[in-house]
């Protein structure tokens, strides 16, 4: 089994113990998987996926401010925020992840609508310039989300926020049956934490 990291970055609020900014979601070699997953996908599909989801964790949409309610409860928004050096932070934890790989990074966003996202497909290719073996290219969520269920050996290490990689780290997991059979890890603070 392959270990993939998530990553995530701290927000203020966070105690300075849990200053933990990356978790790694890890789909393992999935060659003798194929009897959990008769049921749901063609064994010629995913044989042979390793891949690593780099997601950034304490950023973006969960942590953005400000965040609310109406006063009638009626409407309610949350902000999508995220900075050059968190976005920095979290790229060379997976390009570093990549060079010891197959060295390919695939960073995922929705550059087409949110700004957020051109801010971090920008600060990826940036970042990318620093780690010339390692080949990298961008998906749009929605389409990284089709690949990982009909095409998942064509990633290396997906590099994401931490709202798309809630969603990505958990859809990655059908690969092995269940969101129980993946190992995972917060690391990138005083304390790691490791799930196995």
């Amino acid at each position: 089994i392959t270990l993939n990291l998530e990553y995530h970055v701290p927000k203020s609020g966070a105690p300075a113990w849990f200053d933990l900014w990356a978790v790694p979601a890890d789909a393992p070699n999935l060659d003798n998987a194929c009897l959990f997953l008769d049921y749901m996908l063609r064994p010629e599909v995913f044989a042979g996926t390793d891949l690593l989801i780099v997601r950034e964790l304490l950023g973006g949409l969960y942590f953005g401010t400000p965040r609310a309610f109406s006063d009638d409860r009626t409407e309610a928004y949350n902000t999508m925020r995220y900075s050059v050096a968190e976005v920095e932070r979290v790229a060379r934890v997976a390009f570093h992840s990549a060079i010891g790989r197959r060295r390919k990074v695939t960073s995922v966003d929705k550059a087409n609508v949110l700004e957020t996202s051109q801010l971090w497909r920008e600060t990826v290719t940036r970042v990318a310039a620093e780690f010339p073996t390692v080949e990298l290219d961008h998906l749009f969520v929605d389409a990284c989300a089709m690949h990982l269920v009909t095409d998942p050996t064509r990633f290396d290490v997906i590099l994401t926020e931490n709202l798309f990689g809630d969603i990505l780290s958990d859809e990655a997991a059908v690969l092995t049956g269940s969101l129980g059979m993946l190992p995972s890890a917060t690391i990138g603070g005083e304390v790691d934490f490791y799930e196995p």
